[in-house]
């Protein structure tokens, strides 16, 4: 089974360069599926999967990035902070975006994209910008195209998608090209070290390589395959992240004695005079509890990405011809009473009596990740990322809701599409507990 060709996948058949822009903007033409997430299975997928396993999503690359996220963690915490000594609430969301599309913009453009306390006019409309177009690619990834079912249909333009998506490409044309010409300015100067280099920096030297520009057809790499997988990165790490962490607070405000116990286990193992390290990770066991019974109960993708069948196959009995859609419902298995017992109860303990909960698709009832050939290639910076913003500002604040608000009644409706993330934005008071001169 491979990605189907979804028409509502704009951020791989939006982006290319591939002779004319369709009128429509949807259809299916060679600009379709180019990325990591949606090829279809065959030579060009498997080679940008290697460079993405082998070259991008690499252990020493992961250590690398090491004070990268350890710097943007703290830009989060001085945030938090500066609206803390404001008498504002903090708007959870909000700060754990500008956490990952900071974090990603650093790690695949070498640049910070969201502004920060001191930040100019400029910056600040920059930032205002790109978060527009992260919000937007979101909303009409995750959108219901009727037409997607009922083709007919499609001149009604019903939801308005088709619309949306006329204005956003070019607006994404001009981000990925702005991008792509700055890489190639610095490029020029200069062999780059590995150290310096970013993940477009990887994605241009292979398409560059010689083997590379010796191949022809569904092998070859080219600039609209470097466009696509960037969006790509851009669309697992910067909002997936956000939702699930979003989730682990919110669940944890409504659960003080879950809260208490972690704090707990934090104080122990960090004390009050320093943050929390990527390296204390290992030792936090409850935090893997509490984290791993997130992504089981509040998986950021409810809906793996589409598959289609390559060729006709029976399956207990049933034909299903070549082309046939499959969507696996993980939100549904993970919340399976056959699977779990109490399976919408919010219960770390459930992973503590056992190994570490394995989120990496070998354990088929909890596929946050999915599995197989398909499953995301940046599990492990997923995983880390969210025990690591967890565990740091559990112990960096006390937290609480607004006067007037008890935790029975915290508001967990949800809002569907591409992501599952709170339907009402969490906010919270927060309180530094630590040394007063680490917050500085």
């Amino acid at each position: 089974m491979v990605p189907s060709r979804s028409s509502t996948s704009i951020s791989q058949h939006h982006i290319c360069d591939r002779g004319h822009v369709d009128e429509r903007l949807i259809s299916d033409s060679a600009c379709l599926s180019l990325g990591i997430g949606f090829s279809p299975y065959g030579p060009n997928w498997r080679q940008l999967r290697k460079i993405v396993n082998e070259e991008i999503f690499t252990e020493k690359r992961m250590e690398a990035s090491t004070e990268i996220r350890k710097q943007e963690l703290h830009h989060m915490i001085r945030s938090i902070t500066h609206h803390v000594q404001q008498g504002k609430l903090v708007t959870f969301k909000m700060e754990g975006m500008a956490f990952t599309a900071n974090m990603m913009a650093r790690l695949v453009l070498n640049r910070r994209f969201t502004a920060g306390i001191n930040s100019t006019a400029e910056e600040v409309d920059k930032a205002k910008h790109f978060a527009y177009l992260v919000r937007e690619l979101f909303e009409l990834e995750g959108m219901l195209v009727i037409a997607d079912y009922v083709p007919w249909l499609r001149f009604l333009d019903i939801g308005g998608a088709e619309k949306r998506m006329k204005a956003l490409f070019p607006l994404f044309h001009e981000f990925l090209n702005q991008i792509i010409a700055e890489h190639e300015v610095k490029r020029q100067k200069g062999p780059i070290a590995e150290e310096d280099e970013d993940m477009v920096d990887v994605l241009l030297n292979a398409m560059n390589r010689k083997e590379n520009q010796d191949k022809v057809g569904d092998e070859y790499l080219d600039m609209d395959n470097v466009k696509a997988a960037i969006m790509d990165l851009f669309v697992g790490g910067v909002d997936t992240p956000n939702v699930l962490i979003e989730w682990t607070m919110a669940e944890l405000i409504r659960n003080p004695p879950l809260l208490r116990k972690l704090k707990e286990e934090l104080d122990s193992v960090v004390g009050k005079d320093r943050f929390v390290e990527e390296t204390d990770i290992p030792k936090l066991k409850y935090l893997r509890a509490v984290v791993g019974e997130a992504f089981r109960l509040h998986p950021a993708a409810p809906l793996l990405a589409p598959h289609a069948s390559l060729k006709d196959s029976e399956v207990e009995g049933y034909h299903f011809p070549a082309g046939t859609i499959l969507y696996i419902n993980t939100y549904a298995i993970s919340r399976s009473p056959e699977s779990w017992e109490r399976p919408l109860e919010f219960d770390p303990e459930r992973f503590m009596s056992g190994p570490d909960v394995d989120v990496s698709g070998r354990d088929f009832r909890i596929l946050p990740f999915g599995s197989g050939r398909r499953r995301c290639p940046a599990i492990n910076m997923g995983v880390l990322l969210s025990r690591f913003v967890i565990a740091s500002m559990v112990h960096a604040f006390d937290w609480s809701l607004p006067e007037g608000q008890i935790p029975e009644e915290l508001d967990m409706t949800e809002v569907s599409g591409l992501t599952v993330p709170l339907a009402k934005a969490l906010e919270l008071q927060a309180k530094p507990r630590l040394a007063p001169y680490l917050y500085i």
